[in-house]
């Protein structure tokens, strides 16, 4: 697209002072002109453009921080999951070994080896009633 919109003849222009001669071209007005009449930018043009330009870094850092944290906290995760699967596995391996450790076959053997034998006859200890302990009464402090 050209610079300048060049009127047609049936449309009338208007501006301060009086209707424009068609011989004027009319100038587009542009979102990217920010800049006055010699160049250059206005203080509040100034201003404009650095506080957009401090919102979209802080913007971008906070993206960033966040996208770090999750990151790290991913891999967190994993290490725990890992170290999860790693214990289970050996809770499975230690309840092996205590299931064959827990074997009648392997206890009786492990008895005789120690010099221990089966005892085919059951005595028992029959106790009495215990006797009611007898309070003794304190010494008097003198």
């Amino acid at each position: 697209m050209s610079e300048y919109i060049i009127p047609t003849e049936s449309l009338i222009c208007f501006r301060r002072g009086g209707p424009r001669a068609y011989s004027e071209p009319l100038t587009r007005a542009s979102v990217t002109s920010i800049k006055t009449q010699d160049g250059s930018l206005t203080r509040h043009d100034f201003v404009l453009l650095g506080c957009t330009a401090a919102l979209l870094a802080v913007i971008g850092l906070l993206y960033l921080i966040q996208a770090s944290d999750i990151t790290s906290i991913s891999y967190r995760v994993h290490t725990i999951r890992s170290e999860v699967t790693r214990l289970e596995q050996e809770n499975s391996a230690l309840a092996v070994e205590i299931a064959q450790l827990e074997r009648l076959d392997r206890v009786e053997r492990d008895a005789e080896a120690l010099g221990l034998i089966h005892n085919a006859t059951v005595h028992y200890l029959q106790l009495g009633e215990p006797e009611p302990a007898l309070a003794q009464e304190p010494a008097p402090a003198e």
